[in-house]
């Protein structure tokens, strides 16, 4: 089940972390980030500061999807490894979305 963040907070750690970009002119928490590009797809796991979760989303289309949640970083690896070799073997794949804001719940 992926963590369901509530909006404010998630609205609030955006703007912080637009923040810090300006400020700091770079994002602190793409810092850890691991990011493999699979043909024209792009596979990417971060923590970033709205759910404040290990996290990996595939790029598509323009369009990204978030695909799963982890609570560490080596499950976070392990999980982007995962994503990389389904995607390499099967670029077309559906991907699931994690509906993590609740937008389809309004």
């Amino acid at each position: 089940m992926p963590k369901q963040i509530d909006w404010t907070r998630g609205v609030s750690a955006t703007l912080d972390m637009m923040h810090q970009a300006l400020v700091l002119g770079e994002l602190p928490h793409r810092r850890d980030a691991i990011t493999t590009v699979v043909g024209d797809q792009t596979v990417d796991t971060c923590r970033p500061p709205d759910t404040d979760e290990w996290e990996t989303g595939v790029q598509r289309g323009g369009e990204w999807f978030i695909v799963e949640q982890y609570a560490t970083r080596d499950e976070a690896e392990s999980g982007h490894q995962r994503w990389v070799e389904a995607i390499t073997a099967t670029p077309a794949m559906e991907l699931p979305n994690l509906d993590i804001w609740g937008l389809n719940d309004m």
